[in-house]
Order: structure tokens, then C-alpha cells, then sequence
């Protein structure tokens, strides 16, 4: 990768959350088109340090770390991939909030190797949040099962002891792949370990086969001109749903209290 696409892969996406949005990614309303059972947008564990810094009405840096679709592979531009698109659904979410978005993604990185950069590159932003979406390279190159979730869980403890949030985020559903790649162990041991550490795992997996059993989305359509289409719908609908599901994490602590 050259020095120039390095630097465009790290691009940090400040949104100010008082601004009015425009554009593709920002005047759709996906509440509809993204909408998917409940169950799946409730988080289990709450982002302490995300909530402390909303409340406090501080600014709230966020780092995504991740292989190729959280570098914006397959969106139509850098602006419509879900990183920069979930800080506009936090905007709209969290008017009076300034989101520093950091997106440190490069296409195929297994586990391992994103951890690696924590110390060096993640960590010194200072993020209040870190997204981790991984998996996908790690299943295509067969790694250990018991090394992949002490991936895992060493790279959370190293997040969470720098007061950091962490979610986790599985591999993208695919019926062309699904045959083709057994994912379900990585899928199990993410889910595992994000309960073991006690951090949100999004199921971007089961929420984009829910999209493609209920006709959402048609990912057996091989047009070129659909799969474009396709893929900014399904950024678009990860950082929208992502957002949910980060609003719901901080909503408790939001709360005002009761009156005495």
C-alpha cells in the first residue's frame, strides 16, 4: 500500500454534530429500509466511558480498527462507508456532542495483527470508544481457534485497562461465501469472548442474512449495477444500526435522576 493510500485509508472524520447534514449518506432515512428484530440492536453491556463523556458534554473520540469493509471496500466513496456514516447517525442522535472519528482500518489484517497496533497507533488517540471488526481474514486463514479468542480478549483487556469502550464487530454474511467458508466457530468464539469480557459484540453477521432471507437485500443479484447499490445500503444500514445500538448502551446513564 503506498504512503498517499495509507494516509487516505487513516482519514479522521470529524463530524460536528450541530451541522446540518447532506448528501447521499445523510438524507436517507433508513429507519425502514435497515429495520431488523429488536433483539438484535439491545445491548448487553453498557459504554461507561462514551456515556461519561456525553454527559459531561465533551467531545467523544471514536477509532474503528478493521479489515477491508470498515476501510470502505465495496462503498461508492470514503464518504459512504459506515465509519464516517455512523458519526452523522450519532450527530443526529446527539445534537449537542463534537464525534472525532478515526477510521485505522486496512484490508487484510487478521486479529492479531490489528492488535498489534493498539500500543502504537490505536491507544494514542485517546479513544472513548474503539469499534474492532475482525474475523473474516482470520476464518479465510484457517487461524487457531484457542489463538484467535486470546486474541480477542488480550486485545480487550489492553483497550479496557486505558479506560476505552470496545465493540466488537463479526464478519459480514454472504451467500456466496457462506458455503464456501465455515465462519460459525470465529462467529461462536467472538461471542464468547465478548460475553467473557463484558463488552457489546454487533451481530452485523445475523443482521445481514435477516436482510437476505426477508428480501431486504438481494445479495445473489450479480449485476454490477445492484452490488454497488447494495453495498452503500448495507453501510449506510451498519452505521445506522450501530448507532442504535450505541444510543441504547448510554441511554441508563443519561437518565435524569428521579425526582427526590
Amino acid at each position: 500500500m503506498s504512503t498517499g493510500a495509507s494516509r487516505a485509508m487513516v482519514a479522521v472524520l470529524t463530524i460536528w454534530l450541530a451541522s446540518t447534514a447532506s448528501g447521499t449518506a445523510q438524507a436517507e432515512d433508513l429507519s425502514s429500509t435497515c429495520a431488523v428484530p429488536d433483539s438484535l440492536l439491545e445491548p448487553e453491556f453498557p459504554l461507561p466511558h462514551v456515556s461519561a463523556k456525553i454527559k459531561a458534554s465533551e467531545p467523544v473520540p471514536i477509532v474503528v480498527i478493521g479489515s477491508g469493509s470498515s476501510a470502505g471496500m465495496g462503498a461508492s466513496s470514503l464518504a459512504n462507508a459506515y465509519p464516517e456514516r455512523l458519526a452523522v447517525e450519532l450527530g443526529k442522535r446527539f445534537p449537542k456532542i463534537k464525534f472525532e472519528m478515526t477510521n485505522l482500518s486496512r484490508r487484510g489484517q487478521p486479529a492479531a495483527e490489528m492488535a498489534g497496533r493498539f500500543a502504537s497507533e490505536v491507544e494514542s488517540h485517546h479513544p472513548a470508544l474503539v469499534i474492532w471488526q475482525t474475523g473474516t481474514v482470520d476464518a479465510v486463514r484457517a487461524v487457531d481457534l484457542a489463538v484467535f479468542s486470546e486474541t480477542l480478549e488480550s486485545g480487550i483487556d489492553e483497550l479496557m485497562q486505558h479506560e476505552i469502550d470496545v465493540i466488537l464487530v463479526d464478519m459480514q454474511y454472504s451467500p456466496h461465501t457462506s458455503t464456501a467458508l465455515d465462519v460459525g466457530p470465529y462467529r461462536d468464539y467472538m461471542r464468547w469472548s465478548a460475553q467473557n469480557r463484558g463488552v457489546i459484540l454487533f451481530d452485523r453477521f445475523t443482521v445481514m442474512q435477516y436482510w437476505s432471507e426477508s428480501g431486504v437485500i438481494d445479495f445473489t443479484d450479480p449485476a454490477k449495477s445492484a452490488e454497488g447499490k447494495y453495498d452503500d445500503i448495507v453501510h449506510g444500514c451498519v452505521a445506522y444500526l450501530l448507532a442504535s445500538m450505541i444510543e441504547r448502551a448510554v441511554a441508563p446513564e443519561l437518565q435524569p435522576p428521579p425526582p427526590q
